[in-house]
């Protein structure tokens, strides 16, 4: 009688990455945006690097490249100058080769 064999894949989620915070200030006719992004797995993640874009109007900041240690938090500030007033939808990733987050905010410029 032949045996069955069973697989049994073990996925270990080594890090545990994402944006825990975005907040933004309007300053004069610009925007800074402040973005805390997380890493509490055990690894540490190299290379990630904030974009924030807002597609209605085509304004795009991006962030140098940075490493995060496993179980630190890193914080990024990023500042737009001149925006157009009113209301404006923010894409913010924080990503690398490996690990992407991303959120969506609504801001108001006067």
């Amino acid at each position: 009688m032949k045996g069955k064999q069973i697989f049994l894949f073990v996925v270990l989620l080594l890090a545990v990455f994402g944006l825990s915070k975005v907040r933004f200030l309007a300053i004069d006719d610009g925007l800074e945006m402040f973005a805390s992004i997380m890493n509490s797995g055990s690894n540490d993640i190299d290379d990630v690097r904030v974009i924030a874009y807002m597609p209605e109007i085509g304004e795009i900041i991006r962030s140098n490249t940075f490493d995060i240690d496993d179980g630190e938090n890193y914080e990024k500030i990023m500042l737009w100058d001149r925006l157009p007033k009113g209301e404006h939808l923010v894409r913010v990733v924080a990503s690398n080769d490996k690990h992407r987050s991303v959120k969506y905010r609504y801001v108001f410029i006067e």
